[in-house]
């Protein structure tokens, strides 16, 4: 039980640490303000990465968890978060982030020997190994990871939310495996987005976010992501397949690929700035903001524990190689004829919107 009063310390260090740098962060410009694509009342705060990233590394080197590791994972981090915040305050060109992105990525590769070698038995004729792609391949899903979350980050709470259920399926998945160290360290992470996403998500007791984690906080989260899945999906023995991680991540993974189709498709760059997210549809049809968030985290939940438990009883990796392909296909599809799938949703959420109303109903009159 020693273990979580670690996990209950990262939560309020993030909080604490929130709390400590909005008033600097306001001096300094380091704040979101409500512009074009933007609707938030007020300025808000981007300083949830950077406190996440000092309430995770004050507790995992309080608990030791840090010590052997911590000259490759944080000068990796710092670099990330660094540029991340200076992006959120200067709006930094998308060659500069992707460089920086891909130092930090080469920093664990070359230091923390954490790299993928091997993708498993992807189309049913052995294991697709990557020998001198090792390192490229490794650089384009980690940088790919981190742009995934970034953009994911569009409204209070849902990229917290996906991270979450990614992290607590990925730390299931090590202490399963018997990685102590590991599981410690994704609990610990885990239990700092939970810290973030107390004054982020929207709630009854909070209306609006106080904090965003900037992409500052949804790089960082984004490089821990795959640092997390490749080190599980290489190391000896493998926590799942490399396939596996591929679903747990499966929601970032089909909305940036999708969007960025689309936009090519539609002669635009495929890093500019829309409202084309599955996060927007939502909203589109009549979600509510906190209902989009509990949408998206639970279809990552789903996708996450139909990979476990594909993984777990035993099924074929090739099949589910080419069953996430399937889905990728139905998702871009379904995104690129919203119009038609908007008005359906416009149904299912008045009727939500209505149930909740009913209900709200009978128990003020209970």
């Amino acid at each position: 039980m020693e273990i979580i009063y670690w996990y209950f310390l990262a939560f309020v260090s993030t909080i604490f640490f929130i709390s400590l740098l909005s008033w600097p962060a306001k001096c300094v410009g380091l704040v979101d303000k409500p512009c074009g694509r933007k609707n938030h009342y007020g300025e808000v705060p981007l300083t949830g990465g950077l406190a996440m990233l000092l309430a995770i590394t004050l507790t995992a080197f309080l608990h030791g968890t840090l010590r052997n590791d911590a000259f490759v994972i944080l000068p990796a981090l710092l670099l990330i978060v660094v540029t991340g915040a200076c992006d959120d305050r200067f709006d930094l060109s998308a060659g500069t982030r992707f460089l920086s992105q891909a130092v930090a990525t080469l920093l664990i590769i070359y230091f923390g020997k954490v790299a993928l070698t091997d993708l498993g038995d992807l189309f049913g004729w052995g294991p697709v190994r990557l020998h001198g792609w090792s390192v490229p391949f490794t650089i384009f899903c980690a940088v790919g990871m981190m742009n995934a979350i970034n953009m994911l980050d569009g409204i209070d709470g849902l990229a917290g939310g996906v991270v979450t259920v990614e992290l607590m399926i990925f730390g299931g998945m090590a202490l399963l495996n018997g990685n102590q160290t590991e599981v410690v360290l994704i609990f610990l992470v885990a239990s700092a987005v939970l810290g973030f996403m107390v004054l982020n998500m929207r709630s009854p007791w909070l209306s609006k976010a106080e904090v965003f984690m900037g992409d500052a906080g949804s790089m960082m989260l984004g490089f821990l992501l795959a640092w997390f899945s490749i080190d599980l999906a290489e190391q000896m023995p493998k926590a799942f397949a490399p396939i596996t991680a591929v679903w747990i991540l499966g929601i970032p993974i089909l909305d940036t690929v999708s969007l960025m189709l689309r936009r090519m498709l539609k002669g635009k760059s495929p890093f500019s700035p829309g409202h084309d997210h599955l996060h927007h549809i939502l909203l589109r049809a009549g979600f509510t903001v906190p209902q989009t968030t509990i949408i998206i985290t639970s279809l990552t939940l789903t996708l996450g524990l139909l990979g476990i438990g594909a993984g777990i009883f035993g099924i074929h990796e090739y099949v589910m190689f080419y069953s996430f392909i399937f889905l990728s296909l139905v998702y871009f599809i379904g995104s690129s004829l919203e119009w038609k799938l908007t008005s359906h949703f416009k149904c299912i959420s008045r009727l939500t919107i209505c149930l909740t109303s009913t209900g709200k109903n009978m128990s003020d009159k209970s």
